[in-house]
Parts: structure tokens; C-alpha cells; sequence
């Protein structure tokens, strides 16, 4: 798949500061694994989406409950708006999810979760925990 080199400078730039962002949440959010983006390119601002998983369902309430998914979603938005890019209210494009209910509805399959997405792209930034 052919993709514009303005497109891949943008795509490389969510990459980048999303993993950071992941890298700080995995010290201080118990239970982050790993978090992913889609996005239509042409029209970030209406189709960006970035989905954070915990590894329980456990540990996603106890990050709402104690604020920290908040912070997470704010820590994401501040990197991006570094970048330019004004996404509007966090909450509107940012979802949490965890690895355990992925499991159960979905057998495991986060492209089929997550909608039309390659695996590739879907993993592209992933963190997992030794």
C-alpha cells in the first residue's frame, strides 16, 4: 500500500509521541499494555481514535476510579497538541479497553474489536511488559 510522504511524516509523528506517552503510563497506570491509533489521514481531526488497553477489566475501572485514566488521556492530548494537532475533548477520541474483554467478545482479535485496521498498523506502536 502506497502512502504519501506527507501522510508518513504524520503517521511517524502520532507513532512517536503515542509510544511516549504509553512508556509513562506503563510506570505510573497499573495494568497499561499497550495502546494503538486509527486514523484517516486526509481527515484526522473527525476520524482520529486511540484505543488504551489495560490487561484487566480490573485495572481500566481502577484507573477511572482513581483519575489516573484521566491523566493518561490529558498526557496524550498535550503530546499531540505539541504537534499541532487539536483533537477537541479527549473522551471523544479516546477509548479504553482491556486485553481481557478483547478476549471474551472477540476471542483475542483486536482488528476485528477495534474495526478496519491492518494488524500491522494495529501493532505498530505496541508496549508490552516483560
Amino acid at each position: 500500500m502506497y502512502m504519501k510522504k506527507s501522510h508518513k511524516n504524520i503517521d511517524n509523528i502520532l507513532r512517536a509521541r503515542l509510544t511516549e506517552v504509553c512508556d509513562k503510563a506503563l510506570g505510573t497506570v497499573e495494568g497499561v499494555l499497550w495502546l494503538t491509533h486509527v486514523v484517516d489521514l486526509d481527515r484526522i481531526e473527525k476520524t482520529f481514535k486511540v484505543t488504551c488497553v489495560f490487561e484487566l477489566e480490573s485495572h481500566k475501572i481502577a484507573a477511572k476510579e482513581s483519575g489516573k485514566a484521566e491523566t493518561f488521556a490529558k498526557l496524550i492530548a498535550q503530546s499531540l497538541l505539541k504537534e499541532g494537532m487539536k483533537l477537541g475533548a479527549p473522551n471523544d477520541w479516546i477509548t479504553l479497553d482491556s486485553e481481557e474483554q478483547c478476549l471474551a467478545q472477540h476471542n483475542g482479535n483486536w482488528a476485528k474489536r477495534i474495526g478496519s485496521v491492518s494488524y500491522t498498523h494495529l501493532r505498530a506502536h505496541e508496549t508490552v511488559l516483560d
